[in-house]
């Protein structure tokens, strides 16, 4: 009682002689379906539809160990159909690991029939090579059958290998080119070049430079005491953020000499007193103390007498707002 290989079909039979026996090696593709037909011996108490089928990959060697794959995964896979009196059964078979991951290894398809009382038939199948394009079937063909490629095929290698060199030497030519202007370049920039290569190398490059704003001119003295005025007659929140904005980056000295100009205009001094009084400009010196209202410095008037800051305070004038502001 056993179980009988009646056919296995693949993509290329190549027949050996390995040990003094023949072998059929059966070449076919990863994951290209192949079908196996198998059939009970007569005196077998068992059948196809009564019995367990068990399939798997085992290396072609003398232990018959399982084929590992890399990610643990299975090897393969396999749809049984038995015949309606389970006397013959076709298999469909996919191979999932490539002869080469193997080592050169070959595989051979192990079936397993378990029966119900527990007894177990085993199949061994003819060695396989899994390869993973069909195109390498081909060329195992012609090798096998000892015939040369044919002429249109060799062909079409030719113009193919030839196209692929035209393209290389068109990157190297590139390259060189692109080579050629970075060392111009780099002779440019280090000073090491002349006009004639300087010329040659801005005809061949164009350099976007991006353009730089104009640097924002000062206001003469007129227009700034227009924007002054300008920000004081404004009303509400709007005069304080006008002032906010045109003593926002002044620093405390700055401050400070507006606060002493805003002293000095509330005097009610003309133009023509301020230039005979020759008044002073602030130093560098702290103000605070000539502002201070416990200052006892005062400015020399135009009777000589002496002027005190402090008395200004007696009379409200728009330039005290602008130092509350401030």
């Amino acid at each position: 009682m056993s179980l009988i290989l009646l056919d296995q079909q693949s993509c290329l039979v190549e027949s050996q002689v390995e040990n003094g026996e023949n072998v059929a090696i059966h070449y076919v593709v990863k994951r290209t379906p192949f079908r196996f037909q198998l059939a009970m011996s007569k005196d077998a108490e068992m059948d196809f539809k009564s019995a367990r089928l068990e399939c798997g990959l085992v290396y072609d060697l003398v232990d018959h160990k399982p084929v590992a794959t890399a990610d643990g995964g299975t090897p393969m896979s396999f749809v049984a159909r038995p015949s309606s009196d389970g006397r013959t059964c076709e298999i469909d078979v996919r191979v999932f690991t490539l002869t080469t991951q193997a080592n050169g290894i070959r595989f051979v398809l192990e079936v397993r029939l378990v029966g119900k009382n527990g007894k177990v038939l085993t199949l061994l199948s003819d060695p396989m090579v899994v390869v993973s394009k069909q195109q390498q079937i081909r060329n195992k063909s012609l090798e096998v059958n000892g015939e040369k490629e044919p002429h249109h095929a060799r062909a079409k290698k030719r113009a193919r290998t030839e196209d692929l060199l035209g393209t290389l030497e068109e990157i190297l030519n590139f390259q060189a080119e692109h080579k050629e202007q970075l060392a111009a370049l780099t002779a440019a920039v280090t000073g090491k070049t002349g006009a004639s290569s300087k010329r040659s190398l801005a005809s061949s490059l164009v350099i976007s430079v991006p353009a730089v704003p104009a640097a924002r001119a000062t206001p003469s003295l007129d227009e700034a005491v227009a924007q002054l005025l300008v920000a004081y007659r404004s009303e509400g929140a709007q005069r304080q953020h006008k002032l906010a904005r045109l003593t926002g980056d002044a620093d405390v000295g700055s401050r400070d000499m507006l606060r002493e100009i805003g002293f000095v205009l509330s005097a009610d001094l003309s133009a023509a007193h301020i230039s005979e009084l020759n008044v002073p400009l602030p130093s560098d010196r702290d103000l605070s103390s000539r502002v201070s209202p416990s200052s006892e410095e005062s400015y020399p008037g135009q009777d000589g007498m002496d002027y005190d800051p402090e008395e200004s305070h007696a009379s409200w004038t728009p330039f005290q707002e602008i130092d509350n502001n401030f």
